[in-house]
């Protein structure tokens, strides 16, 4: 049900962005704060997006609604939603509204349109800063959480041997580096790495 939940909100998004463009838009619907003693979150729809009114929003403002009975639909989108359920899942839209079986209901959620990332830092390296990143993390500028949890097993396993971590030699950065570089010689000269916390 999940699924079928996020096949509609994608396709409601795709068609959004491609009927309205990236900016609010009247009838797109914001989030609300959370009323003391709520749970649920309620929605308003943006009444104007007239910029000298005040009532200015972004698109990180603005929320589309995965199918349920407790949600409300963007005005302007309702027949997208309707057409996206029949069309892409052969049941109409009110199914979604209607108790699962053993009496389960699915209420639905919201989910923002775009997410405005915070925390955002960046560094820049030199070639040999470069290098040695390489080398100390077998390859990888970037280590993924995978690569993470293999090194603290490997660590806590073996101790560091060279069985559990690629071990690259100079000769290995340097056809790196050639790689890199095309065969021009001019190498790697460095890199920035942004990263999200």
């Amino acid at each position: 049900v999940k699924s079928a939940q996020s096949l509609v909100y994608n396709y409601v998004l795709s068609q959004r962005l491609s009927q309205f463009g990236p900016d609010p838009v009247a009838t797109d619907l914001v989030l609300q704060p959370l009323l003391h003693g709520s749970s649920r979150p309620s929605v308003t729809e943006i009444q104007r997006t007239d910029t000298s009114s005040g009532s200015c929003h972004h698109m990180s403002d603005v929320v589309l609604a995965l199918p349920g009975s407790s949600v409300t639909y963007p005005g302007h989108m309702l027949a997208v939603y309707k057409s996206a359920a029949t069309e892409l899942l052969g049941l109409p839209l009110e199914v979604f509204h209607q108790p699962l079986p053993l009496n389960l209901s699915l209420r639905g959620a919201y989910r923002p349109v775009a997410v405005l990332p915070k925390g955002i830092s960046w560094h820049g390296y030199n070639a040999r800063e470069v290098d040695q990143a390489l080398r100390m993390r077998g390859g990888k500028l970037l280590l993924s959480d995978v690569d993470r949890l293999l090194k603290a097993h490997c660590t806590a396993e073996t101790q560091g041997s060279s069985d559990c971590l690629h071990d690259w030699n100079l000769a290995d950065s340097v056809k790196a580096d050639e790689r890199y570089s095309g065969g021009t010689g001019k190498g790697l000269s460095g890199s920035i790495l942004f990263s999200c916390q």
